[in-house]
């Protein structure tokens, strides 16, 4: 059978058409799916490596944190890191000038591996009192943290003023102290750490 010009044209086209198809689809397809698939891969690695930098370096800052409260002297028994923290406070209070009106403790809790125990103060004093009390909470080198601070004028048009404060300080609870060093600065992480900058 004789094809015409135009017959062997249209025959060429369409095997033409076909062989792209086929070559797309066997050859073309699975490189552009592999392309997409390492694009991919490589986004999701790339987020992982991502998130190690930032556990690590998380790691380093608790590792510095645990360490400085080990210093500072976070206590394994309740009553003496609440004797620690009392009298801690009170001192601040003294030397920085406020008047103590009432000082009471209050129920403590558990969070994680530790025991948060809380203090109610009251006190009266002018502003750089209660600015020198601030400042010796901020640098404390014990375990403590400032739930509440109020600040309330006694009179109007005065530096005569009232400060209400709650603190909180930790100590470990007996069967933290036998748990990987891992463990505790994942639950430090939780109770105190949260809150510090």
């Amino acid at each position: 059978m004789v094809l015409s010009k135009r017959e062997r044209n249209v025959a060429i086209g369409v095997a033409s058409a076909v062989g792209a198809l086929i070559l797309y689809f066997y050859a073309v397809a699975p490189i552009v799916a592999a392309n997409e698939d390492v694009v991919k891969n490589t986004l999701k690695e790339s987020q992982t490596l991502e998130t190690d930098h930032r556990l690590f370096a998380r790691e380093l800052a608790l590792k510095k944190v645990w360490s400085e409260l080990i210093a500072g002297g976070l206590k394994s028994e309740e009553s003496d890191a609440s004797g620690q923290a009392s009298s801690a406070l009170r001192e601040w209070m003294q030397d920085a000038g406020i008047n103590l009106i009432s000082f009471k403790g209050e129920k403590s809790t558990v969070e994680g591996s530790f025991r948060v125990t809380s203090f109610h103060a009251t006190g009266t004093g002018p502003m750089r009192s209660i600015a020198r009390l601030t400042w010796a909470l901020e640098t404390a080198q014990i375990p403590v943290r400032v739930n509440e601070m109020t600040i309330t004028p006694r009179k109007e048009g005065t530096d005569d003023l009232q400060i209400q404060l709650s603190v909180s300080t930790l100590s470990m609870l007996p069967d933290a102290m036998d748990k990987p060093a891992a463990d505790r600065k994942t639950t430090l992480s939780r109770a105190e750490v949260g809150d510090r900058p």
